[in-house]
């Protein structure tokens, strides 16, 4: 099942790069999923909850946005979304057009909480 291995890869790719924030934690996580990526959301969440248990990222939500198949025309320089099997530019009408888009599996946002100080950390 590829969907643990990409959320192991999310949550690596997180920790790499809001791990140094000491008094910070992780509490939610936005992706931009694309249609064509062959990744069903709900397996993808289920993946990551269970990699998450009992560490730093457990309670850590997934807030999965679906990214439409996209092409592009170079006749007329439109990029547009793709519908079934429509793959003519709406604009110009032309067949000549490639897939851009649709494939992607990117974590667009972080949304970090500062932790309250410690005790240890309090003047008296």
């Amino acid at each position: 099942m590829h969907e643990m291995r990409l959320a192991s890869a999310i949550i690596d790719s997180v920790r790499d790069k809001f791990g140094c924030q000491p008094d910070a934690r992780v509490i939610r996580i936005g992706l931009l999923l694309g249609e064509l990526a062959g990744v069903d959301p709900a397996s993808l969440r289920f993946c990551f909850d269970e990699i998450a248990a009992g560490g730093e990222f457990e309670g850590v939500k997934l807030a999965i946005e679906q990214a439409p198949r996209r092409n592009y025309c170079p006749v007329c320089d439109v990029t547009f979304p793709v519908s079934g099997f429509e793959f003519g530019c709406p604009s110009c009408y032309s067949t000549r057009t490639n897939p851009v888009g649709g494939d992607e599996v990117v974590v667009n946002w972080v949304d970090l909480e500062e932790e309250e100080a410690s005790a240890a950390r309090m003047v008296s």
